[in-house]
């Protein structure tokens, strides 16, 4: 036994432990970070701190390195709000341990009907196979990109397994406190790990309303985003539910977290679904559903056809057609010849919008009525998800940070995708052109 898995066993891991070395943590940063979720949630903080020492002293990568980094913030933010008044025996919430939720029967569906006569305890899922194979080498015929690009994931084949899925259950309350412990507790006793905000997926406490509970017959309930502050996240989890609500009767309520970027309005509006059914974690701190359909996000980090099926029916379709630059979106590269960027952009006839200007409704509205945006890798790419199928998006990339996210997205909605390099904060007005003409602008 090397000294690595020595030192491991010594933290009296048990499973946790043989299941890290099987999989061989070191390998790559997603079997740590897996390692480190299991040992934080059955083993607590002081093992999990035990645990990032150990894999911090040993031979790593740059990505493990990065899931340390990530995995250490999360130990510090977990720390910090068991810290705070709300777990101090708060006069309003009480402190409940949970196990984790297991469903009593899986089902195995080939579509979406009879959801209301489902069992309690059940989880139904639709599996459906999905292959992309590569286009890589037809969707950058310029030598100088493909050669930068290579090697950093846009060549890969997408080929994944597409999940929907919902758990029926019973007796469900919701923990409402803090948004970094947003869970749904099920039958006083157990909850999701995986259905949850960010620092409940490390802890099994939560916190409930001391009140005097009312009652509800049925509800259903959307994902809850990993980071409720975080807008990708928004429409990635919570948002994408909202796919599979029409199987359900019309009346049933439906319960999400909180309308954080102020779009559940134009999310009704344009799907037709009444917005007196939508329920807040907040609505319903007091309250307890006898028979609740707790929905999983639908399309996973990368999306799927499915998730842009969904997020197209929220197109007007109304006066569309526009060539848009988003110029200096929050968190992009900084675009430093950015005004001779914006000259030949307006020159060729688009928008120059600032996106910070914008609320994030005007944002989604703007990206479903354009055919081609312009714009440097930010936040507010999330709302390509809004976009028509055949539609183009050019990507201004950074040369440091380069990534294959949105192009491996954009290929389920058949949309033409360019990147365009960007050196020292400096882009190539004539390489922008030269893509831009190869799009027919």
């Amino acid at each position: 036994m090397n000294t690595f898995d020595s030192q491991l066993r010594k933290l009296h891991l048990g499973d946790t432990h043989q299941q890290a070395i099987d999989k061989k943590i070191l390998s790559n940063s997603a079997n740590y970070t897996a390692a480190f979720l299991d040992i934080i949630f059955k083993n607590g903080v002081s093992d999990a701190e035990k645990f990032i020492s150990l894999v911090k002293n040993d031979k790593k990568s740059d990505s493990i390195a990065q899931a340390i980094k990530v995995s250490e913030n999360q130990v510090r933010d977990l720390k910090k709000a068991r810290q705070s008044s709300l777990w101090s025996n708060d006069a309003d919430f009480v402190t409940m341990s949970l196990d984790e939720y297991v469903p009593r029967k899986t089902l195995r569906l080939t579509s979406w009907v009879d959801l209301d006569q489902l069992v309690v305890g059940s989880s139904a899922i639709i599996h459906e196979d999905q292959k992309r194979k590569s286009t890589f080498a037809q969707d950058f015929s310029q030598v100088g990109t493909k050669s930068l690009l290579s090697g950093k994931g846009f060549e890969k084949e997408v080929s994944r397994r597409r999940e929907q899925r919902i758990d029926v259950l019973s007796n469900v309350r919701f923990s409402v406190a803090d948004p970094n412990f947003y869970s749904v507790v099920i039958e006083d006793r157990f909850f999701n790990r995986k259905l949850c905000s960010r620092l409940a997926k490390l802890s099994n406490q939560v916190l409930l309303s001391k009140n005097e509970v009312d009652e509800v017959d049925e509800a259903i309930i959307l994902p809850i985003a990993h980071i409720d502050s975080d807008y990708f996240q928004h429409l990635s989890e919570m948002w994408s539910g909202l796919a599979l609500v029409d199987y359900f009767p019309k009346n049933l309520p439906i319960v999400y977290t909180e309308d954080t970027y102020g779009i559940l309005d134009l999310l009704c509006e344009r799907l037709g679904v009444d917005r007196s059914r939508f329920k807040s974690f907040l609505d319903m701190q007091d309250i307890r559903v006898k028979k609740a359909y707790q929905i999983h996000p639908v399309g996973g980090n990368l999306w799927d056809a499915a998730f842009f099926e969904h997020f197209n029916k929220y197109n007007s379709y109304e006066d569309s057609g526009f060539k848009v630059f988003l110029a200096n979106p929050k968190g992009g590269v900084e675009i430093k010849n950015k005004d001779e960027v914006c000259k030949v952009l307006r020159d060729l006839g688009f928008l120059i919008v600032h996106p910070e200007d914008l609320p994030v409704s005007k944002l989604i509205d703007l990206f479903q009525r354009s055919s081609l945006v312009v714009t440097a890798t930010s936040k507010v790419l999330a709302n390509t998800a809004f976009m028509q199928r055949g539609s183009s998006l050019v990507e201004l990339q950074d040369a440091k940070s380069i990534k294959s996210d949105y192009y491996l997205r954009t290929r389920f909605n058949d949309m033409n995708y360019d990147c365009v390099v960007v050196n020292s904060g400096v882009v190539d007005v004539d390489e922008l052109l030269t893509v831009l003409a190869s799009r027919s602008v």
